[in-house]
């Protein structure tokens, strides 16, 4: 059950790892993170879990500014591009930043 990961805080502790200096692991945490972030960002029953979740904003964001991997952002980009999906989310998500996250990505390549 995907949805019991983020009833159980798995945003909030993505969040934290990410916050971590991690040394010569940070490209690998981040890159983990990424990845369990957006598989569960597929599941169109953990979306709206998702989307209430204070910490996903400022998560997607330290992925989406993570320079040392193409692949780390480009799954923050999936992760916000399943968030926005959401319609009851969208203007709330778009208040918080998630246009200037897309923009920022963009600018990236």
């Amino acid at each position: 059950e995907p949805e019991r990961l983020v009833e159980e805080g798995a945003v909030g502790a993505l969040f934290w790892l990410t916050l971590q200096d991690l040394l010569s692991a940070n490209a690998a945490v981040f890159g983990e993170c990424a990845t369990a972030l957006r598989y569960l960002a597929q599941h169109p029953r953990v979306v709206p879990l998702l989307c209430d979740e204070t910490n996903l904003l400022p998560l997607i964001t330290r992925l989406a500014r993570f320079d040392e991997s193409e692949a780390v952002r480009y799954d923050a980009a999936v992760v916000l591009y399943h968030a926005l999906s959401h319609e009851p989310s969208q203007r709330a998500l778009c208040r918080a930043g998630a246009v200037k996250i897309l923009t920022d990505l963009a600018a990236t390549g």
